[in-house]
């Protein structure tokens, strides 16, 4: 039966790349395929013909198939409602509000050097409120340790952080309205990607990975005039200089290279989402309940990224992974044994197998589905914003890794941040107006 299932996973994503292929002119909408390939198929065949384990386990042929058989239903409902809603009027009002919202940063009559400025400005702001200091950019500190600090009320200033980078996507959208070459634009997104490092200190470098993809894809990533040899170039890039950031960033908080060199590690090979997966399934089918959608009805809710300092009836935001993790391993987790740390993710359509079996898998590839097709909506109504959708396409694909609760809490973390730094933009944009007049 399990070769039965990687056959039909096989089929099912080839023929979902064709069939996305007649309606998207940009590869990056294809690529949640690729990432369903790897997690779907390439890793369980691998398992089925090697049996190899990361963890030195071994697990019955009924979860490997429970596995398997998810993966397929997210495929096939996940392209259904994607090929569906891209194809209907509806949401047609929707998307253009979305378009002037997210136009308004580039018609800002203000110079590129002062748009920079405020962004230094709002990211020095941020990274006072997360620190408690003036003087933190001076400093050595451990951005873990930050975060954990923050879990209990003020984790809204981690979402924060991280939004910084669309921001920085406006940035680089106005470096775009020079019409400059690619090489140029490639230039000025590291020097800003250095400044980010080294202002923010984020948890997490996949952005990073993003940020130099999405750039690629916005040049060189229209079907008809792919370009593997640049794309190949700008990932070659991207992972050399993605060592060097994380080391520079580890020296930044004082913390010692060895310590950056087991970061790398995690982050070139994390494949473990597999196993993880198979584990859940193997605890759900003994005495693990379903999370009966609490955490995907919450997450759905704009009100879940409002802080609790604002909103005191708000609960503190949930996260899914985190109580899945604590449910099957309890309040202890082998930190050097299992490499993705205190949390782990279990892939897309397994977290929607936590919540009600195989109709929280449909469930969560429908919605999903509708998302991506929501991005290639706007894509199409864009002009140089097109990278920033690009951008979001791509961080949609890699939450194949964890699950749709993460991935609409940063999309509203997106839109609050972008609207936060369009003010801050705005103000920057009415003082140096005043002064000239």
């Amino acid at each position: 039966m399990t070769s039965i299932l990687l056959v039909i996973n096989l089929f099912l994503i080839i023929s979902s790349t064709f069939l996305f292929l007649r309606f998207v002119r940009n590869v990056a909408f294809i690529l949640p395929n690729v990432f369903l390939l790897i997690y779907f198929f390439i890793v369980p065949l691998s398992y089925s013909i090697t049996g190899f384990s990361m963890y030195g386990n071994s697990y019955s042929d009924n979860v490997v198939e429970a596995y398997l058989f998810s993966g397929s239903l997210f495929i096939f409902f996940y392209s259904l409602a994607f090929s569906f809603f891209q194809k209907c009027t509806f949401g047609g009002k929707v998307t253009n509000l979305f378009k002037l919202f997210l136009e308004s940063p580039l018609k800002l009559n203000v110079n590129l050097f002062f748009l920079i400025l405020g962004w230094f400005l709002i990211s020095y702001f941020i990274g006072v409120a997360r620190t408690g200091s003036l003087l933190y950019l001076f400093t050595s500190s451990n951005a873990f340790a930050e975060m954990m600090a923050l879990a209990n009320g003020k984790y809204f200033l981690i979402f924060m952080t991280s939004g910084l980078v669309y921001g920085l996507l406006v940035l680089i959208m106005r470096k775009l309205n020079d019409e400059i070459s690619f090489n140029k634009v490639l230039l000025f997104t590291l020097i800003l990607s250095f400044f980010h490092f080294y202002f923010s200190t984020p948890a997490t470098r996949t952005w990073f990975l993003l940020l130099m993809l999405s750039i690629t894809f916005y040049f060189y990533g229209d079907i008809k005039k792919l370009s593997f040899k640049k794309i190949i170039y700008i990932s070659v890039s991207a992972i050399v200089m993605l060592p060097l950031l994380v080391i520079l960033n580890f020296i930044r908080q004082g913390m010692s290279i060895a310590s950056a060199s087991l970061e790398i590690n995690k982050i070139m090979l994390n494949f473990a989402q597999f196993e993880n997966a198979l584990i859940l399934i193997d605890k759900i089918n003994f005495d693990l309940d379903f999370t009966y959608f609490k955490f995907l009805f919450a997450s759905i809710s704009p009100l879940s990224i409002v802080p609790s300092a604002i909103l005191p009836f708000q609960k503190p935001r949930a996260d899914k992974e985190a109580y899945l993790t604590e449910n099957i391993f309890g309040d202890a987790i082998d930190l050097n044994f299992y490499q993705e740390g205190s949390t782990l993710t279990y892939t897309m359509p397994i977290s929607g197998y936590a919540d009600f079996g195989y109709l929280g898998v449909i469930l969560t590839a429908l919605l999903f589905g509708v998302t991506l097709a929501f991005f290639l909506k706007l894509f199409r109504k864009v002009g140089n914003l097109k990278l920033l959708i690009i951008y979001l396409a791509l961080f949609s694909s890699t939450a194949i890794r964890f699950g749709y609760e993460g991935l609409i809490s940063v999309f509203y973390a997106f839109l609050l941040m972008y609207f936060i730094q369009y003010l801050f933009f705005n103000l920057i944009s009415s003082f140096v107006n005043i002064r000239r007049a």
